[in-house]
């Protein structure tokens, strides 16, 4: 029995102990600590002002990107209308091969012929009739903003 007796009086002195210790730790969360409370404040104005950060940036992304495709689409339709001139001048330049061709052939057999005379002044007129676009004028200007 006095086994018994000296393992209640260890138990008893265990538990004795674990109820101090309870006690000590229920004593100090029984408030917040102010230096966390303190820290979880600044953290929380970082991440306010962080967030305000990256919504200035994506707005300002956003108004950048919507520029530059404006900027593309504007390029776009100039290179459309560059094309359009490009293939009336090799149709222009067609024509007056063509037409070269024909009057080299007739100053060969040494007759002048009117019509190739015609076509040829044609063809020149062709290529000159048009006013020449910007793009040609200053390329390098009509594609930069």
């Amino acid at each position: 029995m006095s086994n018994i007796d000296e393992l209640q009086g260890r138990i008893t002195a265990a538990m004795d102990r674990i109820a101090q210790g309870v006690d000590r730790l229920g004593g100090a969360s029984a408030g917040p600590d102010p230096e966390m409370v303190q820290a979880l404040e600044d953290e929380r104005t970082a991440n306010a002002q962080l967030t305000a950060r990256v919504r200035a940036l994506k707005t300002k992304s956003d108004v950048e990107m919507a520029d530059m495709r404006a900027q593309v689409e504007e390029s776009e339709a100039r290179m459309a209308q560059f094309d359009i001139e490009l293939q009336r001048v090799r149709r222009a330049n067609q024509q007056l091969i063509q037409a070269c061709a024909d009057l080299r052939a007739a100053n060969a057999e040494g007759v002048g012929d009117s019509d190739a005379i015609n076509q040829a002044m044609l063809a020149e007129l062709e290529g000159c009739a048009q006013p020449e676009p910007s793009i040609l004028r200053n390329p390098a200007r009509s594609f930069l903003p």
